[in-house]
């Protein structure tokens, strides 16, 4: 009885509490993408202690279209390439997130993205892009619903 009493109550938690996106084109927040880079978020504030104010996102009518402009207190700016070479030089550096459509694989779905960090170098003329990691994050479906599982961070 202990038992079933048990599995009542995680059976309940997990979806009573767990988050969840229902498409891909959605202008709100259930919109994956705009969920993937929320759940981000959260993932480098509780496990690096790192609050995000901006991100800057490489515009993809795709995927960036539909996504709302803030998540909390970070702003979603989109930049496409001219934007991206105008802000490198006049900042001397950007970093960019490059966000990647939804896949499946091995039975879950996931929304991938890399940041890049790009700069501007005076003596060389040229710009240097620096990616080291990617990140995914990883979703089940469920009930006509995507539902949040983890982060995954990635050394490229």
């Amino acid at each position: 009885m202990k038992q079933l009493f048990t599995l009542i109550l995680i059976i309940f938690f997990n979806k009573a509490y767990s988050k969840t996106a229902n498409n891909t084109v959605a202008f709100n927040e259930k919109n994956i993408y705009y969920q993937a880079l929320t759940e981000y978020l959260d993932f480098e504030k509780w496990n690096r202690g790192l609050t995000i104010d901006t991100l800057y996102i490489e515009e993809d009518f795709r995927i960036t279209d539909s996504l709302l402009m803030n998540s909390g207190q970070t702003k979603f700016i989109k930049l496409n390439p001219e934007d991206v070479s105008n802000h490198v030089k006049t900042k001397k550096g950007l970093l960019l997130y490059k966000v990647f459509p939804l896949r499946y694989e091995n039975g879950e779905f996931s929304v991938s993205f890399v940041p890049v960090l790009l700069s501007d170098e005076k003596r060389k003329r040229n710009m240097n892009v620096t990616g080291t990691v990617s990140y995914s994050v990883v979703y089940k479906f469920d009930n006509n619903k995507f539902i949040f599982q983890r982060v995954e961070d990635k050394g490229i």
